[in-house]
């Protein structure tokens, strides 16, 4: 994605509808995993539901390098500060809360 060689922007889809079991999955994993969301921002948020931490601030670290509108990097700032949260590094988290609950 842009100048980061790291990342990868990857769309797939399912072959086929017929699998009844594989139509439940694909529908459970659509539930759980933030519909209110799209691309990177669903991406991030599902990482830090799995506990890749570390792959969650790659993700938000990008977004919010690129992110110009400050009113925007709310919903950036939080979720940095819950992966923060999650590797027991709770002042930097609180920077974050902070920074989210200032916009």
């Amino acid at each position: 994605m842009g100048e980061n060689q790291r990342l990868f922007r990857v769309e797939s889809t399912v072959p086929s509808d017929n699998d009844k079991d594989l139509r439940r999955l694909t529908d459970r994993i659509r539930e759980e995993t933030f519909t209110n969301l799209e691309g990177w921002y669903r991406l991030g948020l599902a990482l830090l539901k799995t506990g890749q931490s570390e792959k969650t601030k790659q993700v938000y670290g990008m977004l919010l390098e690129q992110e110009t509108h400050e009113s925007k990097k709310a919903r950036i700032y939080s979720p940095l500060g819950l992966a923060k949260s999650d590797q027991g590094e709770y002042k930097e988290a609180m920077t974050f809360f902070e920074k989210s609950l200032e916009i």
